[in-house]
């Protein structure tokens, strides 16, 4: 009888210690986390003669990431060359107000925006056809059709808008909307204007109509983005331009309309971009 007795006592106490361990390590902060439905297997341990009791430097998970707490550079008007090859990197590749695409680059596939279904002689790359057809006709179900109004231009046709812009508005004004040669995505094939089938009418206002909302809902379903989104243009370097996409790829795009970044704040927060 004294020796269970005995034992009796050890086992209290031993449960007793394990208790406050364990109760230590259940705080929050604020509240003490009830440690009694853990009491039977601490008993059981404590008859056995061995207490089992969380390690305090136990891993814990990282905790999660923001997209938003990427910093990459604000935009600067600058001359670097863009990172990549145009041809390849067309999903990934940075053309802003500071990267540039070299004067002499042309893709190597311009086809006409007819084959993806447009009424129009603008040029695109093949490797967007499919996409952009499927695109147009997504929307036309939707009762909102589309027309696309410019898509690739030349290094030199850049040069002359952006000429004429200046002459008209200012370079300060001109910069805030229209690409210096080389800093204009359209060069790369895969950026174009949309906005509702038979408009000409490149305003932010084409945000609110059922078209531009359409847009901006499901692009990226399709594997666009838009380049120029309602941001500070020293996120996005442009003003803000909801008629304006790029294609980047269903992955790309999916993950970039998930980050709640710009196009560009994406790919210069991409480890791989210098």
């Amino acid at each position: 009888m004294e020796g269970r007795a005995i034992g009796a006592a050890i086992a209290v106490a031993l449960l007793v210690a394990a208790l406050g361990a364990w109760s230590a390590l259940r705080w929050d902060g604020q509240n003490v986390v009830d440690a009694a439905a853990d009491l039977s297997d601490v008993a059981s341990a404590a008859e056995g003669g061995t207490t089992s009791v969380p390690a305090a430097d136990a891993p814990q998970p990282p905790p999660p990431t923001t997209p938003t707490s990427v910093v990459v550079p604000d935009c600067v008007i600058g001359d670097e060359v863009s990172v990549g090859d145009p041809a390849e990197d067309y999903g990934t590749i940075v053309v802003d107000a500071n990267r540039a695409l070299p004067g002499d680059f042309e893709p190597p596939d311009l086809v006409s925006a007819a084959e993806a279904g447009f009424e129009t002689d603008d040029m695109i790359r093949q490797i967007i056809v499919e996409d952009l057809g499927a695109l147009r006709v997504a929307a036309e179900e939707n009762g909102t059709p589309l027309g696309l109004v410019s898509a690739y231009r030349s290094y030199s046709y850049q040069q002359n808008l952006y000429d004429r812009e200046v002459a008209e508005e200012g370079e300060v004004e001109a910069q805030k909307e229209t690409a210096r040669p080389g800093h204009s995505e359209h060069q790369l094939g895969t950026a174009f204007d949309l906005l509702e089938a038979g408009s000409q009418n490149l305003v932010p206002a084409f945000a609110e109509t059922a078209t531009g909302q359409w847009l901006a809902e499901h692009a990226h379903e399709h594997g666009f983005v838009i380049s120029y989104p309602d941001m500070p243009t020293t996120r996005t370097c442009y003003s803000f331009e909801p008629w304006h996409l790029r294609y980047v790829g269903h992955d790309v795009a999916a993950q970039i309309h998930d980050s709640g970044l710009a196009p560009r704040e994406w790919m210069l927060s991409r480890p791989e971009t210098p």
